[in-house]
């Protein structure tokens, strides 16, 4: 799962203690695309809280939960409480030895945490560090032997024990003995040939997946083996992304469709229409895969099931991403300034986070 930008506030309270710019919107139906005209089946309410970290600190770049975010700045990693009523004090819990972080992953026991980012001589690095007992190990990501350097991205095994990283390879690297094992990657068809793999994850029990605008593959950890073929959506795949467990795939098309993919079944079993023709931006499935939820224009989140709208939110001047929280039907927005909207002279564009959480 990978973390990737409202200026218009409905209705703006002071979060207790923390001084978080809340927005409390209600859903009355779609957002402004082509799903307008669908009626929800269900009224859904989420409360939308501004996230700004502390002066000093930079942007997010992951969610330990829904109360606890994760930032760095100059290469110090910093968790931060965002529950109602804390102070938000940054907690320092390692400093990454290289020149930037550009990730971070957290293992479904959330024992521990996993930096990548760029090392001091420019090539990939990995920190990995014990949230129990703070103890830290450092890896080089460099690539299967003769192939492509891996790039500062992967995934974390549920326990901690392995990370699996790799744009087209992929190298699964015990983090206890540093020893690694190359997974190697379908050759191309006559018809298309391969981008890189742009999600990861490890399942509970031991499955080894990784998706590309190709569709997603799958390898045995214990064996390396590969298990089956490449699981596709029949669809021009956008951006891909992986849930946590690792069981589902959410698609976004650049047709304006939302795709989730069960990967045990092997195929498509939801297609939902977002935007009838515009391209989403990004996706995620929520929590226990009942819910999914998409970008474009606005944000809307969707019953997988049903394929109805439960919740929408419009976003005017600003492109919009999601992210999802590990087993949570929250999520987090970060929006950006659209640049075709913005002066001709203006190059720099402000980036916002968001916690998009259902109301109580």
């Amino acid at each position: 799962m990978r973390l990737r930008v409202l200026l218009l506030v409905i209705a703006c309270v002071a979060a207790a203690g923390i001084g978080f710019g809340v927005s409390r919107w209600q859903s009355d139906g779609p957002p402004a695309n082509d799903a307008r005209a669908e009626r929800t089946s269900e009224r859904v309410s989420y409360t939308l809280t501004e996230l700004t970290p502390p002066e000093g600190v930079g942007g997010i770049i992951a969610a330990l939960d829904e109360e606890h975010v994760l930032t760095s700045s100059g290469g110090a990693v910093y968790s931060i409480d965002i529950s109602e009523g804390s102070t938000a004090t940054p907690e320092l819990l390692t400093t990454f030895p290289g020149r930037m972080v550009r990730n971070i992953e957290v293992s479904a026991n959330g024992e521990t945490i996993a930096i990548l980012g760029i090392g001091n001589d420019g090539g990939s690095r990995l920190r990995v560090v014990s949230l129990s007992g703070g103890d830290t190990s450092d890896f080089a990501l460099d690539g299967p032997p003769g192939g492509v350097p891996d790039t500062p991205q992967g995934a974390i095994s549920p326990d901690g024990d392995f990370f699996v990283s790799g744009s087209f390879d992929i190298t699964m690297l015990d983090l206890k003995t540093g020893d690694t094992e190359v997974l190697r990657r379908p050759p191309p068809t006559k018809e298309q040939s391969l981008t890189g793999y742009e999600d990861w994850a490890v399942t509970e029990d031991g499955l080894v997946r990784a998706a590309s605008e190709q569709g997603v593959d799958t390898w045995n950890a214990k064996d390396g083996k590969r298990i089956g073929g490449t699981i596709r959506c029949g669809c021009d795949i956008y951006r891909v992304s992986l849930n946590e467990p690792g069981n589902l795939a959410s698609i976004a098309t650049a047709g304006g469709h939302a795709v989730v993919l069960d990967l045990t079944a092997g195929r498509a079993v939801a297609e939902k229409t977002i935007t009838g023709g515009g391209v989403i931006d990004s996706s995620a499935v929520l929590g226990d895969g009942q819910r999914a939820v998409a970008a474009a224009v606005g944000v809307v989140v969707w019953d997988v099931k049903s394929r109805r709208i439960l919740w929408n939110h419009t976003f005017p001047d600003d492109l919009a991403q999601v992210h999802a929280i590990p087993n949570s039907e929250s999520f987090l927005i970060d929006t950006m300034e659209d640049p075709k909207k913005a002066p001709a002279d203006q190059t720099a564009f402000d980036v916002k986070w968001w916690l998009a959480k259902p109301a109580s």
